[in-house]
């Protein structure tokens, strides 16, 4: 689709993808954003529910919009959410954490060229 390939980039055989940007820097700029939170969340062993509220603020920050007040969510559980990086979820992108490094890398994390 020609308005797709103009957002892509030529393919980047190190990393398996095609690289592309929004054409609004902000939609990236929050697609980050919330990678981070989530992270994040996970490293304090947040619950679904609060990490879900620090998105939650994000999205309504980056819209221009404040909190809204007296919101209420539930805590009842229900059935389970899926998590954005398990493995059978088609659209699943991998966290910074998960890249495993394949070479001889000395360092903590792989850089772009070095992981799967």
């Amino acid at each position: 689709m020609p308005d797709v390939r103009a957002l892509v980039g030529t393919f980047d055989s190190a990393a398996l993808i095609f690289p592309w940007k929004h054409a609004d820097a902000r939609v990236d700029a929050l697609c980050h954003e919330i990678s981070e939170l989530v992270q994040r969340g996970e490293k304090l062993k947040l619950t679904r529910t609060e990490i879900f509220s620090h998105i939650r603020r994000a999205a309504r920050a980056a819209a221009g919009q404040g909190e809204l007040p007296g919101v209420q969510h539930s805590l009842a559980k229900s059935t389970p959410v899926p998590f954005l990086d398990e493995p059978w979820y088609c659209c699943a992108e991998p966290m910074n954490d998960q890249f495993v490094s394949i070479g001889k890398v000395k360092e903590a994390v792989a850089k772009g060229d070095q992981f799967v």
